[in-house]
């Protein structure tokens, strides 16, 4: 655990030092905004919902929104009960603390997140549908959807650490967590759709 601990202390006062967190106003407000972008999983919802229009991707609307919700479910009803880890400002850091150094909290958001943290609800959130977009069968659109997306979904859980309301383990966590629920929620639209036909062989939802 203390090697875990070192490791976040290490990226984020790497970041304090280095970025100038919350003393850089150009970069707090990009990653304030950009982790707006992963409050609710709205992004996702909305994308899957557009999505669910088009009957080529219709399937992959479904596991997106499927997806951001396998995040929400297994995150707060399993996983984090089961890890119970403070969020870093509240946690207590005197183990790390040298030569005087205090742990910094830059106040960029102004309601600080008490919920559990372990793994990011936000990564794991916004991972889960991108990974669904690597299932579509069009390559093109696989492309255009993915890629792009994926980055957003990338960026949305560094801008956790950023702004101090997860640690970098959180957000790997998030990460591996999203990939899995975004297979999930494939393997279950697929399902979806498979039983839809069944029902109603001459359906044209999907």
């Amino acid at each position: 655990m203390d090697g875990i601990l070192q490791f976040d202390w290490n990226i984020m006062t790497w970041l304090q030092d280095n970025w100038h967190v919350g003393e850089n106003p150009a970069l707090d407000s990009v990653f304030k905004f950009i982790t707006t972008l992963g409050d609710g999983g709205m992004i996702w919802i909305a994308l899957g919902i557009v999505m669910l229009f088009f009957k080529k991707l219709r399937p992959f609307g479904i596991a997106v929104l499927l997806g951001a919700a396998f995040s929400g479910l297994l995150n707060d009803l399993i996983i984090k009960p089961i890890i119970s880890r403070e969020r870093p400002f509240d946690f207590d850091w005197p183990q790390f603390i040298t030569n005087g150094r205090e742990f910094f909290y830059p106040h960029i958001i102004k309601e600080m997140p008490h919920s559990l943290s372990f793994p990011s609800g936000h990564t794991s959130s916004s991972v889960a549908p991108a990974t669904a977009l690597w299932f579509i069968s069009d390559k093109k659109l696989r492309w255009r959807l993915a890629i792009p997306f994926s980055v957003i979904a990338l960026l949305i859980g560094f801008s956790r650490i950023y702004i101090h309301v997860h640690f970098p383990t959180d957000v790997l966590g998030g990460i591996v967590a999203g990939i899995v629920y975004g297979v999930l929620a494939v393997f279950a639209a697929k399902g979806i759709v498979a039983l839809i036909k069944k029902i109603k062989p001459n359906t044209k939802l999907v």
